[in-house]
């Protein structure tokens, strides 16, 4: 099955390099690698329509500081009708940095992610008619910086938020490791999961993989005035360890 996959993505990018290079809204000069779809995203017909269209945005610094805490915004608002959105490197080990279904948010998302190397980073749209759209740039990671902040004291799983209702703004930081973490309880673990509940049921939710940060931070952005305190944030990582808690919670950064 993945021998099939794989000659599968291989052919649907060659077959539509073409779309790519000569879209109006080409940002990179070539055809996006799309080695993070799997049997879960794998979408034969939905491939037909990949393009990259200039309104799925990702804003990024043109150099960081270090390579370990890159700041992103992915930005699909002017496209109906999003269903997920995944963030990507091309060429790279891990090349899924995360799965973005905004649900009831909207179609933007901030966070911070791990780069070992120059890239480009992409931004991939699916629409509920199961059309994609792919956005993205470049950034020079720099070798060095300051060192990140030490958490060590909150325990492992402790989460800081807050919402600003006017603005629908809601920001959370989950105190987690990386998965090579010297953390006794959380040895080999990464979130794998994250997501935001109402009172009315499941707001938003992502799935994580291996480049997003330790500690992660994220920032959510819903419609003005069209959630209020308090929401539910529940996930796991990779050895079901559970992280729930309820927003607002401690928020100093």
């Amino acid at each position: 099955m993945r021998a099939f996959l794989a000659a599968l993505v291989a052919f649907s990018v060659a077959a539509h390099a073409n779309a790519f290079e000569g879209s109006p809204g080409r940002l990179l000069g070539s055809a996006p690698s799309l080695e993070w779809l799997d049997e879960r995203t794998m979408r034969v017909d939905a491939l037909s329509t990949l393009r990259n269209d200039p309104r799925v945005i990702v804003r990024m610094p043109k150099s960081a500081e270090t390579p370990w805490e890159i700041p992103v915004t992915v930005d699909a608002r002017a496209i109906p009708d999003v269903e997920r959105i995944v963030l990507s490197l091309d060429g790279t080990a891990a090349p899924r940095i995360l799965t973005y279904y905004p649900g009831a948010a909207e179609a933007r998302l901030s966070f911070r992610f791990e780069m070992a190397t120059p890239t480009p980073v992409r931004a991939s749209v699916r629409t509920q008619d199961g059309r994609w759209f792919i956005g993205g740039t470049t950034v020079d990671a720099g070798r060095g910086g300051a060192d990140r902040k030490n958490t060590a004291d909150e325990p492992v799983g402790t989460v800081r938020g807050r919402l600003w209702p006017e603005s629908g703004r809601l920001r959370v930081i989950v105190r987690h490791p990386t998965e090579d973490a010297e953390t006794p309880d959380a040895v080999g673990s990464r979130l794998e999961d994250l997501s935001l509940h109402g009172p009315d049921g499941r707001l938003a939710r992502l799935e994580l993989s291996e480049p997003v940060v330790r500690d992660p931070a994220f920032t959510f952005y819903f419609p003005p005035r069209s959630v209020s305190n308090p929401i539910r944030l529940v996930g796991r990582d990779s050895r079901g360890n559970a992280v729930e808690a309820t927003i607002p919670a401690p928020l100093t950064q």
